[in-house]
């Protein structure tokens, strides 16, 4: 789904827009920033894991869950695969900008933070919209004075509980160490 499919749920489920209705493009662009806000709280709460730093000053190729501080000439790539909701914050000294991006395991694809727009794909979007959409509704609900509905409460606190305890990784078998 992509980030204008997850906007318009949100706004449905707190009733600012009707069925068939499209948000406006300033409601649009308004939402989006709040989407994004919400991603960057992710990472920051810690909920994808401890973010190690690393500095570079050549080519490096980034792993899951690095800060990796870019100094002049550097270049940075990312990891063509990892696990699902792992990141890579991407500091750029050259230009004094911060890149984050979070890879969705189900997607199988790298998403950047602050490059999202309507029609860029919305990560966690696969393995549940309705609670991505329930999230974000609860924090446009405030914005436009609405009440939102107990299961767009309970949704939202599902889809936080699933991304928090990290629910959609694969179990790993662990061999037990028998005497």
């Amino acid at each position: 789904m992509n980030c204008l499919d997850i906007i318009t749920r949100a706004m449905r489920r707190i009733g600012v827009l009707a069925g068939g209705d499209l948000p406006r493009e300033q409601e649009t662009d308004d939402a989006l920033e709040t989407l994004k806000a919400i991603y960057r709280r992710l990472i920051t709460d810690g909920t994808f894991g401890v973010i190690h730093d690393v500095t570079s000053t050549g080519e490096y190729v980034a792993s899951p869950n690095q800060r990796v501080t870019a100094g002049p000439g550097a270049t940075i790539t990312l990891p063509d695969t990892a696990r699902d909701m792992a990141i890579v914050c991407i500091v750029d000294t050259a230009r004094n900008q911060t890149d984050e991006y979070i890879f969705d395991g189900r997607a199988k694809k790298w998403t950047t933070i602050d490059y999202l727009t309507p029609t860029s794909f919305a990560p966690f979007s696969t393995s549940d919209p309705i609670g991505l959409s329930c999230y974000l509704a609860l924090e446009l609900a405030d914005e436009y004075g609405q009440q939102p509905s107990q299961i767009t409460v309970q949704n939202a606190a599902r889809w936080q509980m699933a991304i928090t305890h990290n629910w959609s990784a694969e179990p790993s078998t662990v061999r037990g160490v028998y005497f």
